[in-house]
């Protein structure tokens, strides 16, 4: 069985950054018909650093779990079979000359809708949009706003013996609002985020229009989540 230190994952803090094709609004449905909200987040290197080590972190439980099904592959099929590391979700930046540019880029993301498989009932999910004081808001973002992710880092092992990471979306705080005309109510204090200088939302309340996500719907695209109740037993 796995760790149930894992089963409930922290939230964390991305530093500021720039937002990069965001898709927090509504979700991306090109590639997934389930759809899925993402955002690249452009940050200052330094101020990185704290999410680079707890993406080390969860990759090195990944891999101890990618590890151990290796081992358990080879016995029954008594052919050779190893751990895979996918890509990190975060990357330093580059210029076009090749050097690095001081900045790191991280890929969050969060899947838009499923089937609970606990209950068999379809669930939705809609990202909790913040202004820079806290509010609720539901004006659009665009690529070039100022946006702080609350995430949670959450390891991963695919039937294909790969091993890792996802960044998973669970609200964002925007700071500073790029958005075309114009520059769930959940209290922003639940992911840590707090007042501050930058964009206030004028919009009407949203909490009408909100979709919250069922308990079970926890992303399942990567393979198995370590951490996730529903797939606990299994290890």
């Amino acid at each position: 069985m796995a760790d149930k230190k894992f089963d409930k994952l922290p939230i964390h803090q991305s530093p500021e950054g720039t937002a990069i094709f965001p898709h927090l609004n509504t979700p991306d449905t090109k590639f997934k018909k389930e759809g899925e909200f993402k955002v690249k987040l452009s940050m200052d290197g330094t101020e990185a650093r704290g999410l680079k080590k707890i993406v080390d972190e969860q990759m090195k439980v990944a891999e101890e779990e990618a590890i151990e099904k290796a081992k358990e592959a080879t016995k029954k099929t008594k052919k050779k079979v190893e751990a895979k590391a996918a890509d990190l979700p975060y990357f330093d930046e580059v210029d076009d000359e090749g050097d690095e540019t001081g900045r790191v880029s991280a890929n969050f993301k969060s899947t838009a809708s499923g089937i609970s498989k606990k209950t068999g009932k379809p669930w939705k999910r809609q990202i909790p949009l913040y202004d820079a004081k806290g509010n609720a808001m539901r004006k659009l973002v665009y690529g070039g706003s100022t946006i702080i992710v609350a995430y949670t880092a959450k390891p991963w092992v695919n039937p294909k013996n790969e091993y890792g990471v996802r960044l998973q979306i669970e609200a964002v705080q925007v700071v500073e609002l790029v958005s075309e005309g114009g520059s769930s109510q959940r209290q922003a204090g639940a992911f840590g985020f707090g007042a501050r200088d930058g964009y206030t939302d004028d919009g009407q309340d949203p909490t009408k229009d909100s979709i919250s996500v069922d308990e079970d719907g926890d992303d399942q695209t990567d393979g198995t989540v370590l951490g996730d109740d529903e797939e606990s037993d299994k290890f």
